[in-house]
């Protein structure tokens, strides 16, 4: 238009001023062009299961996140001294497996047993983390970490034997080699031929997978839990209320899922365990963990997914569709 202003007059005030009839006396004055996009793409293109609500039993759980002091250790910070742990404050243990800037790949055993070998120097270097009193969680950043669902299912086997009251996050894996994982593990209770419990009732591990989109990543949140199938969708059906969760979203509530009313209901019932495992706060809510655990590119996982959502648009759906 030829009534506009131009960017050089717009950002100096003199030839400003003589143009509006409101500028101030003094100060800088700035035009700022805000660009509307008339042909939208979202960036994220596939269905999600949408977070259902936010109570104030959620907002009193990022509150509780402000008694947590994140502390940092990698394979070459093997030992903390002088840990401060202030009262009534919970640590959150972060072992960073890789902090170089290449990728590692796991590419064999060897290379797998390194990975928990790095895993038990660093626990066993800091008594602290599974001695403390103060509901410690421990983070295993897979950040720069290739690695396979099978890889993962026997990683995540031996720290069930090794340190099964430690609760544990897992974190920067992708949801295709979460999905994966369910499904070696469904796979294996089938083969083996035994009554096994799907996971475990006694602990609960959590863990955070991305998926690639578009400039960026898109977070999960998730839980492997329970002594039946019912108890692992049970439990992320509760994640699902606060957290964008892949279990939902890749449809395990619908597959195979074959329980009578009255395992429905020991199942329901049983979710009272999980409030005694360290994750979950006022019993029925995960804790807002993403607020401070670091996920690609040196950003927190919740400014993520908040980058993600601001350009996109979500929509509600009906599971049943």
């Amino acid at each position: 238009n030829k009534n506009d202003i131009s960017r050089d007059e717009a950002t100096v005030s003199k030839f400003f001023k003589s143009k509006t009839s409101n500028s101030l006396p003094y100060g800088t004055n700035y035009n700022i062009v805000l660009p509307i996009l008339s042909a939208f793409k979202p960036i994220l293109t596939h269905r999600l299961s949408v977070p259902l609500e936010s109570t104030e039993i959620e907002v009193r759980g990022v509150e509780e996140m402000l008694y947590y002091q994140p502390i940092h250790l990698t394979k070459h910070i093997k030992k903390i001294f002088d840990i401060n742990i202030q009262e009534n404050v919970k640590p959150l243990f972060c072992i960073v497996l890789n902090d170089e800037d290449k990728d590692i790949m796991i590419l064999d055993r060897n290379r797998e047993n390194e990975i928990w070998l790095t895993i038990i120097n660093i626990i066993e270097n800091n008594a602290y983390i599974i001695e403390s009193e103060q509901n410690g969680v421990i983070n295993l950043d897979m950040n720069k970490i290739e690695i396979e669902g099978g890889q993962l299912f026997r990683l995540l086997g031996k720290w069930e034997i090794d340190f099964p009251k430690n609760p544990l996050i897992i974190s920067n894996i992708k949801t295709d080699i979460f999905d994966e994982l369910i499904r070696i593990n469904e796979d294996y209770l089938v083969i083996s031929g035994k009554h096994l419990d799907y996971w475990n009732e006694n602990s609960v591990i959590l863990m955070y997978s991305y998926c690639n989109i578009r400039d960026g990543y898109f977070y999960f949140a998730d839980a492997l839990w329970g002594k039946t199938k019912a108890d692992f969708i049970n439990v992320n059906k509760l994640i699902r209320k606060t957290n964008f969760n892949a279990t939902m979203s890749l449809g395990y509530d619908q597959k195979g899922l074959e329980a009578d009313h009255e395992e429905i209901l020991e199942s329901v019932n049983r979710l009272s365990i999980i409030a005694q495992l360290g994750l979950f706060h006022d019993k029925i809510t995960l804790m807002p963990f993403d607020l401070l655990l670091c996920g690609k590119n040196k950003l927190t996982i919740f400014e993520h997914n908040a980058s993600v959502l601001l350009q996109n648009e979500l929509k509600l759906f009906n599971a049943d569709e």
